[in-house]
């Protein structure tokens, strides 16, 4: 029900705010938006599979304040994530506390960065909200909170402030591993919509093919970068998402295909009938999210730099869909708000079906404050933890 009142509440800011244009006291729905999206992944109780295996490191893994050491947790061991977690610990908290840290950090910078980059806010955070929020806040803890730091030291790299932007890399590094990736990408900011990008898409594509067919499923071995990385190894060669690089290619196709699609008509709009919209400037960045969609059709594992990539989608989504429906033309606007909404059915269609398949990881809602038990979602846990063994750290 929680999450049905949030659509409800994002409906109505959508329309009065992005649609009729209104300006009063939008300062005050965007920070109480922002806390409710804060208090929704902060205090939840149990929801996304990931959330055990943070709750149980927080508690029996990792070391007070006074026992942490950068030597035992450096890099390739999240030191960041695991010093927020030993000052809560020191402290007395509890480990909802941790996980409200962690949602006011991703929140407020993905509110920040929406804001500075699109003028249909409140349809950005409605997209957020239906699409990758869950991910976000009750899954990917560590990895997150890295990807919405890369969003703005990418912001300065474009600008040419190489200090600034390389520095917040090291920091984002310091939450997650995986963002070593991210110090190369920028050789890539040269891509446009052009015959080398699409060169470059289909490249990817065949690549990922390539090399799907000649190493399989030891691929995921690559995961292996730290002392714990036998067990990594072992998590996603033993997964039913991870392990099977084949990841059954038409459904695939089904997830993914649409996200690629409305990318590049929505480029290839914008530049044809609203050429100087600001948003053009991280055309770079949605042609990596596609690359990378490109290269998860057969290589699974690519959805973690997907990720990094998956606030320009809804960017450039909302902008199009708003090009769209305000463009000049003859017709009564109810009739090409009609149309504008056709549009993008098939879109909406992949989201609902996407999120329909991953329901049970947060649905229903459970706070700390009722911690009910749902038995389906238990029931997941257990089948998670037949596959991971129950002394390690799991993403």
């Amino acid at each position: 029900m929680i999450y049905l009142i949030v659509i409800i509440l994002l409906f109505f800011l959508s329309f009065r705010y992005d649609i009729q244009g209104k300006t009063k006291n939008f300062v005050f729905w965007y920070r109480f938006v922002l806390v409710v999206f804060i208090l929704i992944g902060g205090l939840r109780w149990r929801l996304g599979l990931d959330t055990p295996n943070y709750l149980r490191s927080f508690y029996y893994d990792y070391p007070t304040l006074g026992q942490f050491s950068f030597v035992e947790y450096g890099l390739g061991k999240d030191p960041f994530y695991v010093l927020i977690n030993s000052i809560v610990k020191t402290l007395g908290g509890r480990f909802f506390i941790v996980q409200l840290i962690q949602a006011s950090i991703v929140n407020v910078l993905i509110f920040k960065y929406i804001k500075k980059h699109c003028s249909y806010f409140f349809s950005c955070i409605f997209l957020y909200f239906v699409t990758f929020y869950y991910d976000f806040n009750m899954e990917i803890m560590r990895g997150s909170i890295s990807i919405v730091i890369c969003l703005f030291a990418y912001d300065y790299i474009l600008d040419k402030k190489w200090l600034k932007g390389y520095l917040l890399l090291c920091i984002a590094l310091m939450f997650h591993l995986q963002t070593i990736v991210m110090f190369v990408l920028p050789i890539f900011f040269f891509l446009r919509l052009n015959r080398i990008g699409i060169a470059m898409i289909f490249g990817a594509f065949i690549f990922a093919f390539l090399v799907n067919t000649i190493f399989g499923e030891y691929l995921t071995l690559l995961n292996a970068v730290s002392e714990d990385g036998a067990g990594k190894a072992e998590q996603y060669l033993n997964s039913e998402k991870y392990g099977d690089q084949t990841h059954n290619l038409k459904f695939m196709a089904a997830t993914h295909l649409p996200y690629i699609i409305y990318s590049i008509v929505s480029l290839l709009y914008l530049k044809k009938y609203d050429n100087n919209n600001p948003l053009l400037k991280l055309e770079p960045f949605l042609l990596l999210g596609v690359v990378f969609l490109v290269v998860q059709l057969n290589l699974q594992i690519a959805y973690r730099y997907v990720d990094y990539f998956r606030i320009h989608f809804i960017l450039f989504f909302s902008e199009f869909f708003y090009s769209l429906f305000k463009r000049d033309c003859p017709l009564s606007r109810g009739v090409v708000f009609a149309r504008t909404v056709i549009v993008f059915i098939p879109l909406f269609f992949m989201i609902g079906f996407t999120d329909y398949r991953r329901r049970v990881r947060y649905l229903p809602y459970s706070s700390v404050i009722e911690r009910k038990i749902d038995k389906n979602r238990e029931q997941r846990f257990m089948e998670t933890q037949d596959r991971i063994p129950a002394n390690r750290n799991v993403y």
